[in-house]
């Protein structure tokens, strides 16, 4: 059903890479709704499937009011698909998506962090589907969460996210473990923030080889007005409005933010990961002790 998920912990830059991908002409990531996941993991299949069922299920979902989809459109492309099950209906609603934004034969991809931990799910909607990990040093994750979190967002959509460091630690780790061993043996890209903010086109190409296409120099104006459909509701611009700028690179921000004590107590509950991702360990206690 979709071709490629992109995957990784909040704040690591899942969308920037959705906007960057989606600016290629062969490529679209719809923003993230989840209600694929939702619906087929609370579906009743002991009522037979319609399309009056099916398109009233998918209203009631949070975010696929940010699709802009006109039902009447939706309902007339079921029946012309001869659709009769759940997941052909989905299908179809990803396809009208494409459709109406780019054409019928391009890639179709998804984003959502909540995908962290519905990989089985996934996996059954998208048996063929192509996996890119994005990662981000946990320790600028911290310091993200902590600025995100200060803003005193008021969107209904505002994200929730702890702000203690053992806390955001332990999700970082626990999250970034959960992928490598889930997507273990799948057909899976990794590709840190790091890399694709210092070097985006290098990264981009790399990505496009993955997908089997051609690289498109239009993922580096991903930002500009005329994608402006692709680009994120205005209602998360309380948190993402960066993504609707050129690169800043702000890596390893956490040198200067975070205090020597957060660093290392960071490391401690998150060194194996670090490690794992070839992240430097700054506290010599932690080299020490085998992270």
């Amino acid at each position: 059903m979709i071709d490629f998920y992109i995957l990784g912990n909040p704040r690591s830059g899942t969308t920037l890479l959705r906007l960057m991908m989606s600016a290629h002409s062969g490529l679209i990531v719809p923003p993230e709704a989840g209600f694929a996941v939702f619906l087929l993991e609370n579906w009743d299949n002991k009522i037979p499937y319609s399309h009056c069922r099916y398109i009233s299920s998918l209203k009631r979902t949070t975010k696929i009011v940010n699709w802009g989809i006109d039902y009447q459109e939706l309902d007339g492309q079921l029946l012309k698909a001869n659709v009769s099950s759940l997941i052909e209906a989905m299908q179809e609603t990803y396809r009208y998506y494409a459709v109406k934004h780019k054409e019928a034969n391009c890639l179709i991809g998804d984003k959502n962090n909540f995908y962290i931990h519905h990989i089985s799910s996934i996996c059954k909607l998208s048996p063929k589907a192509k996996f890119i990990h994005i990662i981000r040093d946990g320790r600028d994750v911290a310091c993200s969460y902590q600025e995100v979190m200060s803003k005193g967002i008021t969107s209904k959509y505002a994200p929730n996210l702890p702000t203690d460091i053992k806390a955001i630690a332990t999700e970082w780790a626990d999250n970034n473990q959960k992928l490598i061993d889930e997507l273990s043996g799948k057909n899976v890209y990794q590709i840190k923030l790091e890399d694709l903010i210092a070097r985006p086109k290098d990264v981009l190409v790399r990505i496009c080889t993955f997908l089997g296409v051609n690289y498109d120099k239009n993922m580096l104006d991903y930002y500009e007005k005329k994608y402006s459909d692709m680009l994120e509701p205005e209602e998360y611009n309380q948190w993402k409005l960066k993504n609707r700028k050129p690169l800043i690179n702000d890596s390893y921000k956490y040198k200067k933010i975070l205090t020597k004590e957060d660093v290392k107590l960071f490391e401690k509950l998150a060194g194996k990961q670090l490690s794992y991702f070839e992240y430097p360990i700054e506290s010599s206690e932690i080299e020490k002790i085998g992270f």
